[in-house]
């Protein structure tokens, strides 16, 4: 059912939605005409991740990161600005997109440019400066450290070249000089060890002897004891300072046994020693931060070079037409969506059915009048699917009210232009055609046309009954079909609801069934009350829905006024299906088939038919629509 719903929607907007194909697809292709062509240049790099090393304390960035940093850099303002230098014109960041290929450390760089040759240039001038560029700031990470260390290097080295050449100079002088040292050590030596042994002697004679076996062991004064205690602490200082003397001395006289002084072991070369070991040592740490800044570098290699391309990427005149059909098509779509979401209208059978929960007991197609006037239709066109409509109409009316006669009708519908009065007149005809008595009433008094369909005059009728003192047979008057009469609304009164709703409307109606089998009010729409004041009146209420147009509140309210009006409504007829759309309102399978000749098509279509059929495709499009809804 869905499935059936949709297809009924997309023929009924294939209008819509070829219309929007054909502006949308030539609008991408007139838009493709005056594009400016575009070229793309293609360019790939390799980026090589650095090395770890274990001077630094620098985290290696994993390939992602690394790939989208040097994505972000090939656009920043700096390398734009260097190419633009180089190539003499300016290089902008819409021009060039950079993306890295699945998988690989390949990064692919690609420039549009309005020139085949320039695209080229400005992919492989751009991958050039990415090289120098990024080479710049991995230099400027270490340059600090290495500025530092050369300058303290070029300092040791003076140093060192100071120290050797005061070396070189006091060599010839140190000979000399340690002989003489020699010779004061010796004298300084003898001159010790003789205040020595004189202050041994004083103490000896300072310090009392031992005790006799009967004699007490004699005491120092106080005086004595200090003198005593001053003389012990000068010979310390005495044989300290002959250690040291005789340390220098036998250090020296070392020296001569060798053969010559040895430069590690004096003051000066102890002093070159040390500033050769810094002098190592700075050297060892500038090899290392040189091998940390190799390491960390990312090595940026081109793989291939950039060539002129052949074709312009843009303008695509075949993408850019199918991308506009495309969105044409969602345009119109949408819009044909939203006008089917807003419209609220019954248009098909199970629409009435679900929302008024009465049964659909006819279908009639829409006809063609040029004028509104003359003999109801089916009494000019007997033979048509309209007038087999009618027929159809007529005979489930038959199967509504098989327990009692039809009586009085009265049809009606919500809203005006629905063709309320065509539906009375020619559902009268097919009555009378069946050998029934039927007298069509025109009830309404506000805009009455019955007497222009079958062709009466309208100086007293309906309206005369309640103002005269007229008869009942002067109103009924006789028309050209046989057991078919008409009343026609004669003068209509300022107050017609009023008159319909007093008991002479009701004492009318039954002496009309009295003349008559069956008595067909025509009366206004349900938007007035006159409608609402008859249908409680007549015996049975035929509902006529107008797909397409009849809106569903509009349907819902007349339903309501007719159940609190307690009247019998037997059936809903849906009146005036299109044509050319009835296979979306359920029509064509009621009205065509292989029993309607060409003869009885050019009598249902009318002579203005003929024109809306025509011939060539318009032709051949209306045979398929009768083709697809007979079957």
């Amino acid at each position: 059912m869905e499935l059936r719903l949709l297809l009924t929607l997309l023929r009924r907007w294939a209008w819509l939605l070829i219309l929007g194909v054909a502006l949308g697809a030539g609008g991408g292709f007139l838009a493709s005409q005056y594009q400016e062509p575009v070229y793309q240049a293609t360019t790939r790099v390799m980026i090589l991740q650095p090395q770890k090393s274990n001077v630094t304390a620098d985290v290696v960035p994993s390939d992602q990161e690394l790939m989208r940093t040097y994505v972000t850099l090939l656009t920043t303002e700096p390398v734009l600005q260097e190419a633009g230098d180089r190539l003499g014109f300016p290089v902008r960041a819409g021009q060039v997109s950079a993306a890295q290929d699945a998988g690989t450390r390949l990064l692919e760089v690609t420039v549009r440019a309005n020139d085949p040759e320039r695209a080229a240039l400005v992919a492989n001038t751009l991958v050039e400066v990415l090289i120098g560029y990024n080479e710049t700031l991995q230099t400027s990470r270490f340059a600090s450290s290495e500025e530092s260390l050369q300058t303290q290097i070029a300092q040791v080295e003076q140093q060192i070249e100071q120290l050797q050449a005061n070396a070189a100079e006091n060599t010839e002088e140190s000979t000399e000089s340690r002989a003489a040292r020699l010779a004061e050590l010796e004298d300084r030596i003898f001159q010790l060890q003789g205040e020595i042994v004189g202050l041994e002697l004083e103490i000896e004679a300072l310090t009392p002897g031992p005790a006799g076996a009967n004699q007490p062991a004699p005491t120092l004064t106080p005086e004595q004891r200090a003198t005593l205690q001053e003389k012990k602490t000068a010979l310390a200082q005495l044989q300290f300072r002959l250690n040291q003397v005789q340390g220098e001395y036998f250090a020296l006289k070392g020296n001569n046994g060798e053969g010559g002084e040895r430069e590690g072991l004096s003051p000066a070369g102890n002093d070159l020693a040390l500033y050769r070991q810094i002098y190592t040592s700075l050297l060892t740490n500038y090899e290392a931060v040189r091998l940390a800044r190799l390491q960390s570098t990312p090595n940026v290699v081109q793989v291939e070079a950039a060539t002129p391309p052949q074709e312009p990427v843009q303008p695509r005149p075949v993408q850019n037409t199918l991308l506009g059909a495309a969105v044409g098509l969602i345009i119109m779509g949408a819009i044909a969506f939203v006008i089917e979401y807003l419209d609220d209208t019954l248009k098909t059978p199970e629409d009435v059915h679900a929302l008024l929960q009465l049964p659909v007991i006819g279908y009639v197609a829409d006809t063609i009048e040029a004028t509104g006037e003359g003999p109801p239709y089916v009494a000019q066109h007997p033979r048509s699917p309209v007038a087999e409509a009618f027929r159809s109409l007529r005979t489930n009316l038959g199967f509504v009210t098989m327990e009692r006669p039809l009586g009085s009708i009265l049809v009606t519908s919500p809203g005006p232009g629905e063709g309320k009065t065509t539906m009375a007149a020619n559902l009268a005809v097919v009555l009378a055609q069946n050998n029934q008595r039927v007298i069509v009433v025109d009830c309404d008094l506000r805009r009455p046309r019955l007497h222009h369909l079958f062709r009466v005059p309208n100086h007293t009728g309906l309206g005369d009954l309640f103002r005269t003192r007229l008869s009942l047979e002067t109103v009924i008057k006789a028309t050209s079909i046989d057991n078919l009469s008409v009343i026609t609304s004669g003068s209509l009164p300022p107050n017609p609801a009023e008159l319909l709703a007093t008991q002479k409307m009701s004492q009318l109606l039954a002496a009309l069934q009295k003349h008559a089998d069956v008595v067909l009010l025509d009366s206004p729409p349900f938007m007035v009350s006159d409608a609402a004041v008859l249908a409680s009146k007549v015996d049975h209420v035929l509902f006529l829905v107008q797909p397409g147009k009849t809106h569903a509140d509009a349907a819902m309210a007349m339903l309501e006024q007719l159940r609190r009006a307690e009247a019998n409504v037997i059936g809903v007829a849906l009146n005036r299906i299109p044509n050319n759309r009835s296979d979306y309102y359920g029509g064509n399978r009621y009205y065509y088939s292989p029993y309607h000749d060409e003869n009885s098509n050019r009598y249902y279509l009318g002579e203005e038919g003929k024109k809306r059929r025509g011939g060539g495709l318009t032709g051949l499009w209306r045979r398929v629509e009768l083709f697809v809804g007979a079957g």
